[in-house]
């Protein structure tokens, strides 16, 4: 079971899991930026232990679609162990017809 982690900082709630899970989730650590209009990366910037959004929907669906893709997840109240390195918003977020468009590829 995969650990996901919730809390909240700088007046924002933020979810973080496992960068593996994302990325066997979304393909790649490019494709989850695209995905959330940007992230967060715990750990070493070159090869991050975790990434994470904020916003409780962005939150919320990367919880939703990491069940999809992955199965159970168990939610851990706390901050990731490893240290934010990095935060990227790239000012643009997908649509919600962009974002359906692309789920089907991530469920297959």
């Amino acid at each position: 079971m995969i650990q996901v982690y919730r809390y909240k900082a700088y007046n924002s709630c933020f979810c973080a899991a496992p960068s593996e899970a994302i990325i066997a989730t979304f393909g790649s650590i490019d494709q989850f930026e695209s995905f959330f209009g940007g992230g967060a990366k715990f750990g070493t910037p070159s090869n991050p232990e975790y990434l994470a959004v904020w916003g409780s929907r962005n939150s919320s669906r990367l919880r939703r679609l990491l069940r999809e893709a992955l199965g159970p997840i168990e939610i851990v109240d706390s901050e990731p162990p490893a240290r934010m390195s990095t935060s990227v918003a790239t000012g643009y977020r997908l649509t919600r017809s962009e974002r359906e468009a692309m789920i089907p590829r991530l469920r297959n």
